[in-house]
């Protein structure tokens, strides 16, 4: 079976991703489709899998949780390093670093930083910071 030859209906795809949203909080929106067939693939092709039905109900029934495990982290982005995603790093030192100086008056500021496995976003975060305000 081809990667081209393997297709998730619009059931699969929403029952998939609500089963994700409600147990983990990840919004698999419609435009992760594409992400959520190129990263399973190799899990339905070496279990023999016929459709994602199958595989999910796999999942389900999977009492060891390895199976949900392996999905967690194939739907996932499991890569952090310092500045990933460097546009939103630029908006923050250039846009957000700004309005902030302006804006908060006690120079206290918390930053929530999500999905950071090892802490380099805040730590980049927390560089940048201290760079912006240097001079103060």
């Amino acid at each position: 079976m081809g990667i081209h030859e393997i297709t998730i209906t619009d059931r699969e795809f929403h029952q998939l991703s609500a089963f994700i949203k409600s147990n983990y909080g990840i919004n698999l929106k419609e435009k992760k489709r594409t992400l959520v067939i190129s990263r399973l693939y190799n899990i339905l092709q070496e279990n023999n899998f016929q459709s994602f039905s199958e595989y999910f109900d796999y999942v389900r029934s999977d009492k060891t949780g390895k199976a949900l495990s392996i999905l967690i982290n194939k739907i996932t982005t499991n890569h952090t390093f310092f500045l990933r995603e460097p546009e939103h790093f630029d908006y923050f030192r250039n846009t957000v670093l700004p309005c902030l100086k302006k804006s908060v008056a006690s120079r206290d500021i918390g930053i929530w930083s999500a999905g950071c496995s090892t802490g380099e976003e805040p730590y980049t975060l927390a560089m940048i910071i201290d760079e912006f305000f240097s001079d103060k």
